[in-house]
Order: structure tokens, then sequence, then C-alpha cells
């Protein structure tokens, strides 16, 4: 299931993805959620680590992330102010509790089938103390059907471009992904290829697997403004919260 073992090292270059506001987002959850300011939260997912660089600035940071590649670039950008843990969500193995997890840029739509979310918000919860929040961004079927199936988007810069194509399958509900990059090599450019697959869970999917994993919701939102979400939303964003735990 690891991806990005091509384009890991094209993701900054590319990746528009708005981390200084999900940042603010996950701020803000806090306050308007969370049972007081957490000490340790857990980057799920952390990539290049461009988010786990921004909690660290705040919180104690634990980035996990099942690419060995991501985390080499991680590495240096994090200055060693960030512990960095090379695991599979899914089987995720801490050294003590923490008090927020945030996972940004659809790391849960990457999860294979409903038994692997499931597993990855258990071990998330076995780790989460009472009151700690879960925050994280999923696409919606709007996206995986309207905006991105069957379409190509194409990212240039002045050392190369990116090509992004996907078909979406309704009956599989998965996003089968191909991205070509063309970098420029002297007056060449080299071309990188690289398949991935994305799945679309809905709302109930993702409220009842939490609520397995001893969270309740918080609330579910269309946008970084905490706006209602909407029929045409391509993500959303859910916020939720560990429940006391029962001996």
């Amino acid at each position: 299931m690891e991806d990005f073992k091509i384009l890991y090292k094209f993701y900054d270059l590319y990746n528009g993805a708005d981390f200084k506001g999900f940042y603010k987002f996950f701020n803000t959850a806090i306050e308007k959620f969370g049972n007081g300011e957490p000490e340790i939260v857990l980057d799920l997912g952390c990539g290049t680590g461009e988010l786990s660089k921004l909690l660290s600035k705040k919180y104690q940071t634990i980035g996990v992330d099942l690419s060995s590649d991501m985390l080499s670039l991680a590495i240096s950008k994090c200055n060693g102010k960030v512990l960095l843990l090379n695991q599979d969500m899914r089987e995720l193995e801490l050294y003590g509790t923490i008090q927020g997890c945030v996972s940004f840029c659809d790391c849960f739509n990457y999860m294979e089938t409903e038994d692997d979310l499931m597993k990855a918000f258990s071990k998330v919860g076995l780790f989460m103390e009472s009151g700690g929040l879960l925050v994280f961004d999923a696409s919606t079927k709007y996206r995986f059907e309207k905006v991105l199936n069957g379409n190509a988007f194409v990212n240039e810069n002045e050392n190369g471009m990116l090509i992004h194509q996907s078909k979406y399958s309704k009956k599989d509900k998965c996003l089968n992904i191909t991205v070509t990059i063309f970098e420029e090599n002297g007056k060449n450019y080299k071309k990188y290829v690289e398949n991935q697959k994305e799945y679309y869970y809905s709302e109930k999917q993702f409220i009842e697997c939490a609520k397995y994993a001893g969270f309740e919701l918080c609330g579910v939102f269309s946008d970084m403004k905490f706006s209602e979400p909407t029929e045409t939303d391509i993500k959303h964003y859910y916020i939720f919260r560990r429940l006391k735990w029962e001996i």
C-alpha cells in the first residue's frame, strides 16, 4: 500500500495544500471542542513533515508515515524537533499517550478497506487520552465522481510539469490515479510515472469507525472556516473527541 516511491522527491514542489490553514484549523478546533491545550500531538501520515514542522512550534510532535522516502525529507525539514516514526497507521505503536492527532491531505482515503480504516482509528483511540481531538480531512464522493473522474490536471513550473489523471470506479469506490512528471534534465526531460489509489468513505462510515474506536463526533465541516457541509464540497473536515476511558 506504500505510495510515493517515485514522487516523494517532487511532493513539496507540486503540493499546494494549505498546511498553515490546517494548522490554524486544528488550533481553533482545540479552542472550540478540546479539553485544554494538548502537550503531545501526533501528525498521522506526516509525509515530508510540513505540518509537523508547524506543530512543533507549539506542541511536542510525533510524525508517523509509511513512506521511508517521505520521512527522509522530513528529517532535515524538522531539524530534530519532531519524533519521526516509519510506521503503518493501521499498526501504530507509540511510546506513550497523546492528547491530539491530526491527519491532513486525504491520509484516511488511502485505506483500502473499511476494516483498514477501523484499525487505523482504533490505534489512534488506543493512545489518545480522554478529551483529545482527532482532526482530519477527507475527499468527498463529489470530488471523486464529478471533479477528478476522467479528467486531467496539469501543474507546470520552471523545472518541469506534473500531470494528474484519474478514473473513479463507483463499484469499488476507488479512485485510480496516474501521476506523470516531466523533470528538466539539461536540454531534455526525464519522465516519471506512478500509480496510486484512493478510496471513498462516507460520513456515516467515518462516524461508525470513530465510534468503535472510542470517539464522539464534534463536527463535520466543508472548509477550514467551519462552514456547514454542502453537496458540492470537494473536502470534508472532521473533528472527533476521545470519550472518557472506562475501566
